[in-house]
């Protein structure tokens, strides 16, 4: 909280309020409730994991429609890239009960939804 309290007065509330948005949201949301419930789970990870684009992205803002959404390219590199290391280690989700798409899914649909996510993240 005393990262919360310094972030803003030294920088601005919205930063803090949003780099507060994320922590709640990757330990809260992602880690405590999520993690384990759904294949899922890198997504919304990934979208915690997206705010400090938010908070030192380009000078424009970082959510927009247009072709250099950083926080749109982070969900989506995020999701391929850690759906490729998870076909890696699927037996060891599988051991601890982590839904991983490889573990719930199989691998072929791990592969078809990396190609996906990287068809669009290029695009």
């Amino acid at each position: 909280m005393a990262s919360v309290l310094l972030l803003g007065s030294t920088v601005n509330w919205l930063a803090a309020g949003l780099s507060f948005a994320g922590f709640a949201g990757y330990v809260g949301v992602y880690t405590i409730w999520l993690k384990r419930r759904t294949p899922q789970n890198i997504v919304i990870g990934g979208a915690a994991g997206a705010v400090p684009r938010l908070l030192a992205g380009p000078p424009r803002p970082a959510i927009s429609p247009g072709p250099r959404c950083p926080v749109r390219d982070r969900l989506l590199l995020d999701a391929a890239h850690f759906w490729a290391l998870s076909l890696l280690m699927k037996d060891e989700y599988a051991k601890v009960g982590v839904p991983m798409m490889p573990v719930v899914r199989g691998e072929a649909e791990t592969r078809r939804q990396i190609l996906i996510y990287s068809v669009l993240l290029y695009a």
